[in-house]
Parts: C-alpha cells; sequence; structure tokens
C-alpha cells in the first residue's frame, strides 16, 4: 500500500466515484483538473482512497474529498491519508474541513473553534 500524488490518470476515477458516493460533495471535472495536484492517491494495486488538500491563502486550506473504499475502512487508512495531506500545508497555514463525521476529525486534533464563524445554509 502506498500514498502518492494524483495525475491526470486518476481524475475520471475521482471524478466518477464523488459523483457517486453519498458522504461527498460532487466536484466538477474542470475543477478536479485544475487542483489534480492537490489530490494524494492510495493504492493498493487499485485506488482505495484518495484525499485533496486546497490552499485558499498562505494561512488557509480546505481538506476536501476524503474517500476510501468500503472494503478497506476501519483500517486506519482515512487517518494515514488525512495525516499525509496535512504534512503538505505550508508554514503557519490552518486547515479546516466541511464534515458529516466531526468525530473521525476530532480524533485528528481538529475543533471548532471558540469566536470563529460558521457556514449557514438554507
Amino acid at each position: 500500500m502506498r500514498i502518492r500524488p494524483a495525475t491526470h490518470n486518476d481524475l475520471s476515477f475521482i471524478y466518477h466515484t464523488l459523483k457517486k458516493s453519498k458522504d461527498n460533495v460532487t466536484r466538477r471535472s474542470e475543477d478536479l483538473l485544475l487542483h489534480v495536484n492537490e489530490f494524494l492517491i492510495l493504492e493498493n494495486e487499485k485506488i482505495i482512497g484518495f484525499v485533496s488538500l486546497e490552499p485558499y491563502t498562505r494561512r488557509i486550506a480546505e481538506l476536501r474529498s476524503l474517500w476510501v473504499d468500503k472494503v478497506y475502512r476501519r483500517k486506519q487508512l482515512g487517518i494515514k491519508l488525512v495525516k499525509k495531506a496535512l504534512t503538505k500545508r505550508g508554514r503557519n497555514q490552518e486547515v479546516f474541513v466541511v464534515t458529516k463525521v466531526p468525530k473521525f476529525f476530532n480524533k485528528l486534533g481538529f475543533k471548532i473553534k471558540n469566536g470563529e464563524k460558521f457556514i449557514l445554509f438554507k
């Protein structure tokens, strides 16, 4: 098993996986093309997971599109992907995540910051 940077050859798989996923926001193929170098791929003869770390400014980046194949879940692979992605952040860069599973990210040190703004939907 290894983690490697994504290539353009991975984009179709990422696009179709996100499109089918109920847990991730679908991303346009144009968006993926622009951000392919921000993705990391976890593979074991085939792609079994991926994640992206998208910088917005020198101070802020978003961890996005975390996915692990159902067969490989609950084996700490999502944690490995997130930790590897976090090594790519800039010095003094904070990382945020929008998620349905905050407990997973709390284990990795993500917390709601007091006084921070919230994302609200209507």
